[in-house]
């Protein structure tokens, strides 16, 4: 997409335009590539022999939420426009690339057995309505794709014992001996993300020797691959600190994000999936996911957070069905991360890089248990095991 190209309306979203040119790919069954206006597929009426238009156009309107065909064709002046006219070679290269992995490359994980094993065996690993892995799929489809590349992209499903242990290390609880890719920064071992997902590809492997080994060989076993807990127990914004967080941030989506982290203690992905539609004016409630339960559940706010949020949707132009905060954890946490300079120059230096995490989950709850509230009321409200709660808070005395 070039910098220049200014785009307004629906489909003006480099990921949802990767999308809508994958989804032009399986009406047209081929790569979507120099079509120019006869980028529809049509066939011939058997009963006047005329040619007709499949129902494209209207299938994505519906599939993107597209209000106007003009958007994906129409005419201007007799020029043809709308997204097609505008992206002939459909996205560029450097647009896929952006978005994680070339079509072509995709294409091809995606017939293999492994990608298949991960959509028909791992529950909830896809989103009808997104048209996308889910969170749960992308914790094994990531790392299988990777080792998948790093492999000449031989399927996972075929790997033999000693091509797995090239990944885990020949020995794999030493320290430094697996592959330093899949390393933790911390462990010096594999990481325990990894590892998960290597394991279940094991189970599921054609290999019989691979299948034994992942059931009986110790050497596959996760438990000593988690972090030392308790090493974040310092790890929260201070009450100070949270006075001086909106002098220490530039961007406004940012700010709003960490304002109402820090209240409602929220998950990133809770926060990131939060919509305008999701936003009860009226009670002054807001419908939010919960990976951990595995449900949307209500979040009460008083009316000035709501007065807030709302004028922040107005100031933006945020569309309802559109996120409040739709950037990558990556870059919300390269911005937190960065604010530490800015605290050094305080009376209240941080003695940690603050995350999505930290700076809001574990700085409501750790505030919250400060100012009296109730370990019962912090559980019902922030979604967490009390138990859980009660050894973070412990680790912070």
């Amino acid at each position: 997409m070039s910098e220049t190209k200014v785009l307004r309306g629906a489909l003006k979203e480099k990921p949802t335009l990767i999308d809508f040119f994958k989804f032009c790919d399986q009406w047209t069954k081929t790569e979507y590539k120099n079509k120019g206006k006869n980028y529809l597929p049509t066939a011939v009426d058997p009963k006047n022999g005329r040619e007709y238009k499949f129902g494209f156009i209207q299938a994505a309107m519906k599939q993107f939420g597209v209000k106007s065909q003009q958007t994906i064709i129409g005419k201007k002046d007799g020029k043809l426009v709308g997204r097609l006219a505008e992206f002939p070679n459909g996205i560029t290269k450097s647009s896929k690339h952006h978005a994680g992995m070339e079509n072509v490359t995709v294409q091809q994980w995606e017939e293999t057995k492994c990608y298949k094993a991960i959509l028909e065996k791992v529950k909830g690993s896809w989103d009808n309505a997104k048209r996308r892995l889910t969170k749960q799929g992308s914790k094994y489809n990531t790392p299988l794709y990777r080792v998948w590349l790093l492999e000449g992209k031989k399927d996972p499903l075929t790997f033999d014992l000693p091509t797995w242990l090239k990944y885990w290390g020949t020995q794999p609880k030493n320290p430094d001996s697996c592959h330093p890719e899949f390393k933790d920064t911390e462990t010096h071992m594999i990481a325990y993300a990894y590892a998960i997902a290597f394991r279940w590809a094991m189970l599921n492997s054609i290999n019989p020797d691979v299948k034994d080994a992942r059931q009986t060989d110790q050497r596959f076993n996760v438990d000593d691959l988690k972090r030392e807990k308790g090493k974040h127990k310092g790890h929260y914004f201070t009450e100070e600190q949270c006075f001086l967080v909106p002098k220490a941030i530039n961007k406004i989506d940012t700010l709003m994000l960490s304002y109402y982290g820090q209240l409602f203690g929220g998950r990133f992905e809770a926060l990131n999936s939060l919509t305008p539609a999701k936003i009860d004016r009226e009670a002054h409630k807001l419908l939010v996911y919960e990976s951990k339960i595995s449900r949307e559940i209500e979040k009460p706010i008083f009316e000035p957070e709501t007065s807030f949020m709302w004028q922040y949707i107005v100031d933006q132009k945020i569309s309802m069905d559109k996120p409040l905060f739709g950037r990558s954890i990556a870059s919300y946490n390269t911005e937190l991360k960065a604010t530490v300079k800015y605290f050094e120059k305080t009376p209240f230096p941080l003695t940690f890089e603050p995350t999505t995490h930290t700076a809001f989950k574990h700085t409501c709850v750790t505030q919250m248990s400060l100012h009296g509230v109730r370990m019962d009321t912090i559980s019902d409200y922030i979604g967490t095991d009390p138990n859980t709660l009660k050894r973070i808070l412990q680790r912070r005395q």
